[in-house]
């Protein structure tokens, strides 16, 4: 399955379902079931209001469903609220199934992630 690395606490939001929109500066042609990796690190610039989970870690499935450009109306479903969308691409993301939080190495881009990895929670 294709993976993903998304720093903390974004990729908690994601597989809470309060992250729907992933803004990126690249696109994928890839479409259907994107595994979440916690990457080993937070993002520094996120909000401390943010439950912060484990890093280095698979965290959940997702549906990717769509790429395109961002909209204003994307801001609030990305947790993006400096509001600087300019030239970013949104993920369109649906249905976070968790899984067991199985260390991994994350890579840029998408990258594979072996199916014995993944254990539905």
């Amino acid at each position: 399955m294709k993976g993903l690395s998304v720093r903390q606490p974004w990729a908690e939001l994601i597989a809470s379902g309060r992250k729907t929109v992933e803004m990126r500066m690249w696109s994928t042609n890839h479409r259907g079931p994107l595994v979440i990796c916690a990457g080993q690190r937070q993002d520094a610039n996120a909000s401390e209001r943010f439950e912060r989970g484990p890093l280095g870690v698979l965290i959940c499935v997702v549906d990717l469903v769509d790429v395109r450009p961002m909209r204003k109306r994307d801001a609030r479903a990305a947790c993006c609220h400096h509001g600087h969308i300019s030239d970013e691409l949104g993920w369109i993301l649906e249905s976070p199934r968790r899984v067991r939080p199985v260390p991994i190495k994350g890579q840029l881009k998408l990258f594979l992630v072996p199916d014995r990895s993944i254990f539905p929670i």
